[in-house]
């Protein structure tokens, strides 16, 4: 039974990923199965016609088209205005349109959580008593290009598999089932246990990338899906635009994965991501 893992990585390079069994030998090993997710929302004009704007397909994701509750959020816990990715994960409930990025994100200033900075700052993920989310954010929060060694040691300690990460958990504290963790995260006791306990929505455990200013989409943007419909609307409103916003659009529509009507756009990137790598 593999019970270990590792990983290495190069700048801009997706990390391999390795199992190894009790004896060291690598059970198997393959590019680490975790892209970035962003999902956002079709913003309508009063005449129902797809708005151009920041919170559709942009040509950059910019942090000034937040929502005032994001802008609160970073108030709160002295976050500059940020751009927010969950690794591995596609919130369905942030919208209809799912944009899949790849791992040269990383690249980019920022910051990381182990959990949903928002959820934090609005008091929907429970922390321990003595804690203020201000303070508790302070605790967990690493820097972007420390993101990939971190990530990889909360997956190697409090899940089975990367596959157990990816497909909702749910996480166990330190040296539960016989396991013992990796890099213990405290001497006493597991610095997540509170957390892992007492919240049963993932935004409590997935780790969360906050992107320190704008981003240009078609860098990193492996492709996006949504409904055959919003798709239809998106191409429509370009066609009216000046040539170069369509070349860019083109470029754009070419990473386009359909998703069917009856499936979330998040869900189907999330099971389209795994089986590409």
């Amino acid at each position: 039974m593999p019970t270990h893992f590792c990983c290495s990585s190069a700048p801009n390079r997706i990390p391999s990923f390795a199992m190894f069994d009790n004896d060291g030998r690598v059970h198997a090993q393959s590019e680490m199965p975790v892209r970035f997710f962003h999902v956002t929302r079709q913003i309508e004009s009063p005449s129902s016609r797809p708005v151009e704007a920041m919170h559709i397909l942009p040509r950059i994701l910019d942090p000034s088209h937040a929502s005032p509750r994001t802008r609160e959020a970073e108030k709160v816990l002295d976050l500059p205005p940020s751009i927010y990715f969950f690794a591995g994960h596609a919130c369905p409930s942030f919208g209809n349109i799912a944009l899949v990025f790849g791992a040269d994100l990383i690249s980019k200033k920022g910051s990381a959580s182990p959990f949903d900075s928002g959820g934090l700052a609005h008091k929907k993920i429970k922390i321990p008593p003595e804690f203020e989310p201000p303070g508790y954010f302070q605790v967990h929060v690493v820097r972007l290009s420390a993101f990939w060694r971190r990530f990889f040691d909360y997956v190697a300690t409090h899940f089975s598999s990367i596959d157990t990460y990816l497909l909702q958990g749910p996480p166990q504290v330190c040296g539960v089932q016989g396991r013992p963790a990796r890099e213990p995260c405290n001497a006493q006791q597991c610095r997540h246990e509170f957390r892992f306990k007492e919240n049963a929505h993932r935004h409590a455990w997935t780790w969360e990338l906050q992107l320190h200013g704008d981003h240009r989409t078609e860098l990193h943007l492996e492709r996006f899906h949504t409904s055959r419909e919003v798709y239809q609307r998106l191409e429509s409103s370009y066609k009216e635009r000046t040539d170069e916003e369509w070349t860019w659009w083109m470029k754009i529509a070419s990473l386009y994965h359909p998703c069917d009507s009856d499936r979330l756009p998040a869900a189907c990137a999330e099971a389209e991501t795994r089986n590409h790598v």
